[in-house]
């Protein structure tokens, strides 16, 4: 039986030859190194993981399942989550499929996400503000012009 240093240097050498041989595109190599960035943060457990959420759509172009990692945020008795930019993919995504699986590491479900804008979506932005983002950033990301500014819209996810 092969000891673990040895399985783990094969599939390493394996993985650099594969790609030697056919070049990953960028997109492939973001999207491999978001899912291991993802994966790790689920791992860590602190208060602020605990509030992660994994969404699952369809993406709109390719119609494949996309999933992300969102903070949830509970507001009024419902749970929202905020994109950390507005060119988010997945924005585009439930833009164009509401239909989202949510999974909160203890219980998974389907729900329809609902973009959500104007007062409720600034109330959510702020309670998002205030437990997600330190104060030192605060200013400089969600100041007007900033990732998180005015205007940043909430997704709304209810239950099917």
């Amino acid at each position: 039986m092969p000891s673990l240093p040895k399985t783990l240097t094969a599939i390493a050498g394996a993985t650099i030859g594969a790609a030697l041989a056919y070049p990953p595109s960028r997109k492939q190599v973001i999207r491999t190194a978001r899912a291991a960035l993802d994966e790790v943060l689920l791992r860590v457990d602190s208060p602020w993981s605990r509030d992660l959420l994994l969404v699952t759509t369809e993406g709109h172009r390719s119609h494949l399942p996309r999933t992300s990692i969102l903070s949830r945020v509970e507001f009024d008795g419902e749970t929202f989550v905020v994109p950390w930019n507005r060119d988010a993919g997945w924005l585009r995504n439930v833009a164009s499929n509401p239909d989202v699986v949510v999974d909160d590491r203890v219980k998974v479900r389907r729900a329809r996400a609902e973009v959500v804008d104007g007062a409720t979506a600034e109330a959510v932005r702020a309670a998002f503000l205030e437990r997600f983002v330190p104060e030192v950033l605060r200013g400089r990301l969600a100041g007007k012009g900033g990732p998180l500014g005015p205007g940043l819209p909430a997704v709304r996810l209810v239950s099917s």
